[in-house]
């Protein structure tokens, strides 16, 4: 309020015609003057073209990831029956396709560097820069690939002690462990209803895979208790590898495509001496490239092509986000098996395709986290229970 001789000037929020009232009762004059307010922010801000971009990469990668993971899953489904033939009779070995895809891999990002930098001599400056110069960046990437081998090693433990239900249910855990270690190395914080999305999404995926075991099937003698110890660690090293993968991605300025060689190179180590500790006499009788053909070389190149498209997703979106992908496209491989090779679905595996399915809507809001959609969830896997075949 600023006064002077029988004026006033107010500056307020108030409305004129009060402020004009009050100032005619004191006898002083009165002059108002409404100023506009500036228009508040527009809540419905249109997105950047930059931010249009990055949102079709990431659609583009997780759909692109779904497609990859069903196709794969069905063409191994195939490699693997016994009615195909090959021109040897001879079937491949699965731990030398392993270590070609690696190769393979390794030999893309090489092409795609040498795309980006204008040639070869691009590449070897690239590779000179951010592989030679910098060893111990590039020691970091081997403990993602030690993961990876222990976790093999103890899958192959735990499915020689223990049930394929027990297998199926307890390897499942790997999303919870994926979301636990995101929170501890990223700091991340994830919400309540994004817990229960993840507790939802492990549950359908369980009934999904339980669909798909013998009621009957038991595993005679073994230690159950090692099993579990060991699928519970399977569990925890598959989290732990993705999301240390995805924090040196994010974390530093080197390429993606530069990460994956360093993780391709760690990856075609151990995969070699994997292959011939398992299967050397093989390798040594018949040869590294037994019963290949033309389509297992097409199964190793879709195999690469996976490692590739994860690593774009971690990098783009994360962990949680390639854990509901992968789900969505054991649901779509299932669906797609009815016609191709005669297989059938039960109640259960509705039941958890249903559960999948809303978790993806629970996790990205889209489903409101109330009592009824609790009360619909819980009967579901109620329903599950009571369908699912006996586990132990």
């Amino acid at each position: 309020v600023q006064a002077g001789g029988n004026r006033i000037t107010v500056q307020g929020s108030a409305p004129a015609g009060e402020l004009a009232a009050v100032c005619k009762e004191k006898g002083y004059e009165a002059e108002c003057r409404v100023e506009p307010r500036p228009p508040p922010p527009s809540l419905d801000k249109e997105p950047t073209q930059e931010e249009k971009n990055l949102f079709m990469l990431r659609a583009g990668a997780l759909i692109c990831l779904v497609v990859q993971n069903c196709a794969q899953a069905l063409c191994m489904k195939y490699s693997n029956d016994e009615s195909v033939k090959t021109p040897d009779g001879l079937k491949y070995l699965s731990t030398t396709a392993v270590v070609m895809g690696e190769a393979a891999k390794i030999s893309a990002s090489i092409a795609i560097i040498a795309y980006q930098k204008g040639g070869p001599m691009g590449v070897v400056s690239e590779v000179n820069i951010e592989m030679i110069q910098k060893p111990v960046e590039c020691a970091k990437l081997l403990i993602p690939s030690i993961l990876y081998t222990i976790q093999n090693n103890l899958q192959f433990i735990a499915i020689k002690n223990l049930s394929p239900a027990v297998f199926q249910v307890t390897s499942q855990l790997k999303i919870l462990s994926t979301a636990l270690f995101t929170v501890i190395l990223l700091g991340r914080v994830l919400g309540g209803h994004k817990w229960a999305a993840l507790v939802v999404l492990t549950m359908g995926c369980i009934f999904v895979n339980l669909d798909s075991v013998s009621p009957t099937a038991k595993k005679d003698g073994g230690n159950q208790l090692l099993g579990v110890i060991c699928c519970l660690c399977m569990a925890c090293t598959s989290g732990l590898a993705g999301v240390y993968f995805e924090k040196m991605l994010k974390g530093a300025k080197t390429s993606l495509w530069i990460r994956q060689i360093q993780l391709g190179l760690g990856g075609l180590v151990i995969g070699t001496f994997g292959a011939y500790s398992k299967d050397g006499p093989a390798i040594a009788e018949n040869g590294f490239f037994q019963g290949y053909t033309n389509f297992i070389w097409f199964l190793v190149c879709l195999n690469s092509l996976g490692g590739l498209l994860v690593a774009v997703v971690v990098k783009y979106t994360d962990n949680i986000a390639k854990a509901f992908a992968v789900s969505i496209s054991i649901i779509l491989s299932a669906v797609i098996s009815i016609p191709l090779f005669g297989t059938s679905i039960s109640g259960l595996f509705f039941i958890g395709t249903c559960l999948v399915i809303g978790s993806v809507f629970l996790y990205e809001a889209l489903l409101p986290f109330d009592v009824k959609v609790n009360v619909s969830l819980c009967g579901l896997v109620a329903l599950a229970l009571y369908l699912s075949p006996h586990i132990g």
